[in-house]
């Protein structure tokens, strides 16, 4: 498996791991049931964890689109740019929710506060992910593709010609 393969395998859990971290919080809150609330601000931190690796491995995975001459140069930059920022926002969530759990563990009136912006912060990052996802999935998925000048759809006669395999001999 090369780097490509890694960061495709690994992306998804930090996205799929926060729709369900968001969810369980919510209804450990809503419902007031302090074992779905903790499991919610475990799978935070292990979201945060799993983040990393598919960051890291993001780097690679532009390389071998690069070396293979797969990559829009525009579409991965603005994926990257995505990433770096929900790597800081991963952080914040990933530790605010491992001090809530410390906090709720020790019966700390401050948890339930914690608690309610650990939700607030994730939902903005659920919103960022989101994003990040998506402009992952356009770098090799045209038909996600938004309608926008540098996003042009080749066919396979024209893929041919540029890559000198449709030429005409005489």
């Amino acid at each position: 498996m090369n780097q490509a393969h890694w960061h495709l395998v690994l992306n998804h859990f930090p996205i799929v791991g926060t729709f369900f971290s968001i969810l369980l919080l919510f209804a450990g809150i809503v419902l007031k049931n302090p074992g779905l609330k903790r499991s919610g601000l475990v799978l935070f931190v292990l979201t945060g964890i799993l983040a990393i690796p598919a960051f890291l491995t993001g780097e690679g995975a532009e390389e071998v689109l690069k070396n293979k001459r797969l990559t829009d140069e525009n579409l991965v930059e603005q994926h990257e740019e995505l990433g770096e920022i929900a790597m800081w926002t991963f952080g914040i969530t990933g530790l605010l929710a491992l001090v809530t759990l410390i906090l709720d563990i020790k019966q700390k009136a401050a948890a339930k506060y914690f608690a309610l912006l650990t939700l607030i912060i994730s939902l903005a990052n659920g919103v960022l992910l989101k994003n990040v996802g998506t402009s992952g999935g356009e770098i090799r998925h045209i038909e996600i593709r938004t309608n926008r000048p540098d996003t042009t759809i080749h066919s396979k006669q024209n893929q041919k010609q540029e890559t000198g395999q449709g030429k005409d001999e005489d």
